[in-house]
């Protein structure tokens, strides 16, 4: 049940993606939203097929210097902008309300998105996926801390580019105001290179996911759950199944061209974590606490809650709050059941265990 959530989850991710690298092609090549699909659906595929997670690091680097460069020097046009129109003017086109108020939108529902990005990436596996393919602890250690260090600077000058774009082409809708920018206002070469940058986020983001879904469902599902032990069978497997990812998730963009990103992205993390964060954390701190039919019970509900609340009862209160509720009090249940003679028995085997490993050292 957490691969089936996680998968879910991931699938959602990849549609912003997917959307805006979608709009960017139809701009860009002039071309149809359905060769534009098609034609990232193989870009990916061969990222991931000729790459692989080593790859996606390298291009990881090469986005960044794109897109700190690009955005940089963006960001910089637009504040110049911002910053010589009248005051009045500027405060009529942006009032302090929605604007410049964090939490406009009502403090429970922006706290609920903040808690929900947190729990969903504490949760997903592909950021942790991305922390296991480094060489060793300090690396993967050192570009965590990295990957959060470029978000303010990448993020202010976006905010101030959304600005203006906003200023001078209200008509436009938001997906499409960053690549408009440079396409717009900088110089050919320049807006070529910072769309470049845009599309390998895109492009390698996306990848990531991909492989992600393909490793999980081949490992867990194929190779556990089915006990298949041939490697060029799960390859197989892994490879058909980051295909399949792709087709149905550039597929659900494209029939959703104009869908809201920032709903998507808090959606998915919620169907990432809800479910699955309570019992992990369990899992990690406190091993051998929870029986693991408890522990099927509390993902299951904690999963499939938030989906009935959301897109069936259609209810106000953040889902993420239903879901890990229903999940932590199913974990109480179970501990109060059945957790001390299971905790018990899983000692036991412990202690068995780390017992013939030293009997067998001593051989």
């Amino acid at each position: 049940m957490v691969g089936v959530a996680t998968i879910l989850s991931m699938l959602i991710s990849q549609l912003p993606g997917t959307i805006a690298a979608i709009q960017i092609f139809i701009q860009v090549l002039g071309i149809t939203p359905e060769v534009s699909s098609v034609l990232f659906v193989f870009v990916v595929v061969a990222t991931v097929f000729f790459s692989g997670q080593k790859g996606n690091s390298l291009t990881g680097l090469i986005k960044m210097a794109l897109l700190w460069g690009s955005l940089l020097i963006g960001g910089f046009i637009a504040i110049k902008y911002l910053a010589s129109m009248p005051s009045d003017e500027f405060h009529a086109m942006f009032p302090y309300d929605p604007w410049f108020n964090l939490f406009s939108r009502g403090t429970a529902e922006v706290l609920g998105n903040i808690f929900s990005m947190m729990v969903g990436i504490l949760s997903a596996q592909a950021y942790i996926q991305a922390l296991f393919s480094a060489s060793d602890a300090k690396t993967a250690a050192r570009g965590a801390f990295t990957a959060s260090a470029i978000i303010i600077p990448i993020g202010l000058p976006i905010v101030a580019i959304g600005m203006f774009m906003h200023a001078t082409h209200p008509e436009i809708i938001p997906i499409q105001a960053l690549p408009t920018f440079f396409l717009g206002y900088f110089p050919d070469w320049l807006g070529g290179v910072a769309i470049a940058g845009i599309l390998l986020a895109i492009i390698s983001s996306t990848a990531g996911m991909a492989l992600a879904i393909g490793t999980l469902f081949a490992s867990d599902f194929v190779g556990n759950l089915m006990h298949v032990k041939s490697n060029s069978k799960i390859l197989l497997t892994n490879r058909l199944t980051i295909l399949i990812t792709m087709v149905v998730g550039t597929y659900f963009s494209y029939l959703y061209l104009n869908a809201t990103i920032l709903e998507l992205n808090f959606l998915s993390m919620i169907l990432r974590g809800a479910g699955v964060f309570v019992p992990l954390s369990l899992a990690v701190f406190k091993p051998g606490w929870l029986t693991p039919k408890w522990a099927f019970a509390s993902i299951c509900c904690g999963t499939l809650l938030p989906i009935i609340s959301k897109m069936v009862l259609h209810l106000t209160i953040n889902p993420l709050y239903l879901g890990l509720g229903s999940s932590a009090l199913l974990i109480i249940i179970g501990i109060m059941v059945s957790g001390k003679s299971f905790r018990q028995s899983y000692l036991a085997a412990q202690t068995a265990d780390n017992n013939r490993k030293e009997e067998s050292k001593e051989d």
